[in-house]
């Protein structure tokens, strides 16, 4: 607030300390991390030891930073005496609040209260996307630095698409196939228009700073791989979720950290009442099938279900959806393929 120049960036006198949604997620998330990593190498007191600190900065973040009137976590509470003239209470905090749903702090309550209220800020501050970072911005003149001396410009109100990636695979996975689908397009566009992904974009969705900012290429691939086509990989095995209703895909992943990969390909046949997956990979792990029925809740209210696994009949489960019935497979690792057809209840 005080510094007008690179020194804004370093600790020193004038500093005011804070306690920070964005903060306490990135600790919570490391204090998971280690702990399951202290289990897999045999080490349960010291496991439990981590596991329990998360629990408890959840708990903590909850009790200061959550705001269950607005449905999400305040930006910051401060440290020492500094006020403002104005209610920092009301700004919602995109990079906290999207790293709270990220690292696992906040429940599923939670993340839907917080999705909604990230749309509704959206639509409320006329933003070309979902990526807006803090809104309402700081009014003109509380920071000196000129990167956000200004409302709506930096870290200060712009779009981070950096950011904006994390929520829309959030909303993917918490807010439904559309919801995830239209704030997808909606970057897209915008990238589109720029001619690349920026550092940042003003409301309007031109673009700012870097051109070429690794940070949104690497999030919103994320995105598009565990959000859009659902592929996921983790040490339990592969999870095959894929949202692309009644679009053909495909996806191939290389992973060169381990040099496996994992691929897919879906099809829909709405004439048919039909969705197909064949999908391959060399991950040692068993995969989870998860087929959204594309054509929606009401088309799927009197039918029933015939499941194949590699052209037999296989047994499987049928789970509700945010956009229908979601059909559950459990399958072995290796190339495989799933077809489910309607049949109709008689």
């Amino acid at each position: 607030m005080e510094e007008a120049d690179q020194q804004a960036i370093y600790a020193g006198p004038g500093t005011h300390w804070t306690a920070d949604t964005y903060d306490q997620a990135q600790f919570h998330r490391a204090a998971q991390s280690l702990g399951r990593m202290l289990r897999l190498l045999g080490k349960g007191a010291a496991a439990a030891l981590w596991e329990a600190r998360a629990d408890d900065i959840r708990r903590r973040t909850d009790r200061l930073l959550w705001q269950e009137a607005r449905g999400y976590y305040r930006v910051h509470v401060h440290l020492s005496a500094l006020e403002h003239g104005f209610d920092e209470s009301i700004q919602f905090a995109m990079g906290g609040n999207v790293e709270a749903i990220d690292a696992g702090m906040a429940s599923p309550r939670q993340v839907r209260r917080i999705l909604a209220a990230a749309l509704a800020k959206q639509k409320e501050f006329g933003m070309s996307t979902v990526s807006g970072v803090l809104l309402p911005p700081y009014p003109k003149g509380v920071f000196q630095h000129p990167l956000l001396d200004d409302p709506y410009e930096y870290q200060n109100g712009g779009q981070w698409d950096w950011f904006g990636g994390k929520l829309v695979l959030a909303l993917f996975r918490d807010g439904g196939r559309g919801q995830g689908e239209t704030a997808l397009m909606e970057i897209a566009r915008k990238a589109i228009a720029n001619n690349g992904l920026f550092e940042w974009d003003d409301p309007q969705g031109h673009g700012r700073g870097s051109p070429a900012f690794s940070g949104s290429a690497g999030s919103l691939v994320r995105t598009i791989v565990e959000g859009f086509f659902g592929l996921d990989v983790s040490v339990g095995g592969l999870r095959i979720e894929p949202r692309l209703g009644a679009r053909r895909g495909a996806i191939h992943l290389y992973f060169p950290a381990n040099g496996r990969y994992a691929a897919y390909r879906y099809a829909f046949d709405p004439a048919a009442g039909r969705a197909e997956i064949a999908w391959s990979s060399d991950w040692p792990e068993p995969a989870l099938i998860r087929l959204a029925w594309p054509a929606g809740k009401e088309a799927a209210l009197q039918d029933r279900f015939l499941v194949r696994l590699d052209g037999r009949p296989t047994e499987f489960r049928v789970d509700p959806g945010l956009d229908g019935p979601v059909i559950a497979v459990q399958t072995g690792p290796g190339p495989h393929a799933v077809s489910v057809q309607t049949i109709k209840a008689p």
